[in-house]
């Protein structure tokens, strides 16, 4: 028999929830009091609001955690470190947002971007001969302006 600390009832073993770090190895509510406090946070919308919100925000810590080991083999720690050190930009110089730029074929990291000169390299594929053909054709465009 053990008493619960909420409802302050004698209840058997089996009316309590297994917790480890207990003394005893048993929560100290039983489940039936357990159970109704759950109930009643559920029955709260900014509970559940809140609750939600913690969640998205730890899956996507876990996910951007492992997203970043795998590609980059750093910890999130690291990468920070890196960008933190960069400071700016390689191209641009910006402060916005930035990322850690890798080779697409090797993988090897080459530095930090911001967000939209990464995002412009990626669309470019990497190849420095299409790079160097659209610094040829916005250097010697003529623009021209409609009528």
């Amino acid at each position: 028999m053990k008493t619960c600390t909420h409802c302050k009832e004698a209840k058997p073993r089996e009316a309590f929830h297994a917790r480890r770090g207990a003394r005893d190895g048993l929560s100290s509510w039983c489940k039936d009091c357990k159970r109704e406090q759950q109930r009643s946070l559920y029955d709260d919308p900014q509970y559940l609001k809140a609750s939600i919100a913690r969640l998205q925000a730890w899956t996507r810590r876990k996910h951007h955690a492992r997203y970043t080991r795998g590609k980059h083999g750093l910890t999130i720690e690291e990468a920070r470190i890196r960008v933190n050190e960069a400071g700016c930009c390689a191209l641009c110089s910006s402060r916005d947002t930035l990322r850690i730029d890798h080779d697409h074929s090797t993988g090897a990291i080459r530095g930090v971007l911001c967000n939209k000169c990464n995002l412009g390299l990626g669309m470019f594929k990497d190849d420095p001969e299409v790079l160097e053909a659209a610094a040829h054709y916005v250097r010697s465009a003529r623009y021209t302006t409609a009528s």
